[in-house]
This record gives structure tokens, C-alpha cells and sequence, in this order.
């Protein structure tokens, strides 16, 4: 988590790197919601990739729904967004299958993996097959999955979209939909480096 990086709690960082929650370095614009959600309802590429630690994967969500989070290895938008990413899996353990994509190779995937504690898996994309293919610009973009479908892709995260992406999530899984916290995320939607 972040203390590893001598941070006392999560968000911390983005005085770190000149940010604050109520003006974000890349703040999600008009065009990028409409580019993401232009995707919504559109055939997921269906593509079969490794994680740093040689896991199979089958993306496109079709035995149960997947949700994936876009990451620039060094994005300091992606470390903060990481551990509210975290809990979000936790709240939807064995239900949605959360899979983290990267632009770095398979070390720094697995350096990703362990130096922030991710409780799911870290898939190396350093050709960006997997980046391009669900047009995620940015770090922090996030798609969610459903019988080879995209439901909904978001291009960055706030307090409203993380409640949003909560009862998405339930819906599509079949299940009751479950209070989320988003703790310390910004109320502005933030998205993250360009890859």
C-alpha cells in the first residue's frame, strides 16, 4: 500500500505530486465520458492474456463479470486510486473478476503487485494489445464485463462514479446491491496519465 512509499494513508501522495482532490492533474473531460460510453453495450475483444505470474486469462467476461483497471506503471494517479481499486475487489470477492492491465512489462507488473499489497491480478500489457484493443487513454480508465459485452467503461474514478461502478457491479453479478465507502476519493473525476 502506500505507506511502503512512507505515506501515512491512502491519497496522501497527491500533495506529493502538486494535487489535491479539488483540482486534479487529469481531470476526466466531456470527450472522454463521451469516448467511453459510446463504448458501452459493444462486443468486448475477447483476448487470452498471461498475469506477472503466469495466470491464464480469458477476457471478455464470460463465465462471470470481469472489471478492469487500467494502470501507468509510475501514474501517481494510479497509486492512489490503487487501494479504493483494492477494496472495491474486496467487496465483490468470488462475484466479479478483477484483473489490473498495465503498459509496463512482466517485472514491473509484479513489482506493481506486490509493492502496493493488490489483491488481484497484475496483467503486462508493455505492447499494449489489451490497452488498445478496449481503448483506454488514460490510467485509471476501468471497464466492466458481462457475457463478452462491455456494460460500462469509466475514464478515471471519483466518489460518484465508485457508487456507481458499486451498483453496476451488483446488477451485473445478480447480487444485492452493498453500501461502498469511497473513503478518500475525489469528488472531481480524476483520471490518470495518458499511456
Amino acid at each position: 500500500m502506500l505507506a511502503a512509499q512512507g505515506h501515512s494513508e491512502p491519497g496522501s501522495d497527491l500533495k506529493d505530486f502538486g494535487l489535491s482532490s479539488n483540482e486534479p492533474r487529469h481531470p476526466v473531460t466531456p470527450e472522454m465520458e463521451k469516448e467511453t460510453a459510446k463504448l458501452a453495450l459493444k462486443d468486448a475483444p475477447h483476448l487470452t492474456v498471461d498475469d506477472a505470474r503466469g495466470g491464464k486469462h480469458e477476457l471478455g467476461g464470460y463465465s462471470k463479470p470481469q472489471f478492469l483497471l487500467f494502470i501507468v506503471d509510475g501514474c501517481p494517479c494510479s497509486v492512489d486510486a490503487q487501494p479504493i481499486m483494492g477494496k472495491l475487489a474486496k467487496h465483490f470477492k468470488d462475484q466479479v473478476e478483477f484483473l489490473g492491465v498495465t503498459n509496463g512489462n512482466p517485472a514491473q507488473a509484479n513489482d506493481w503487485w506486490v509493492r502496493y499489497s493488490v489483491n488481484f491480478p497484475i496483467i503486462p500489457d508493455s505492447k499494449k494489445q489489451v490497452i488498445k484493443a478496449y481503448e483506454a487513454k488514460h490510467s485509471v480508465y476501468s471497464a466492466l464485463l458481462k457475457d463478452g459485452k462491455i456494460v460500462k467503461m469509466w475514464p478515471g474514478y471519483s466518489a460518484q462514479m465508485l457508487k456507481e461502478m458499486n451498483h453496476l457491479m451488483a446488477e451485473t453479478a445478480g447480487v444485492p446491491e452493498k453500501p461502498f465507502d469511497p473513503e478518500y476519493a475525489p469528488q472531481v473525476k480524476t483520471s490518470g496519465c495518458a499511456f
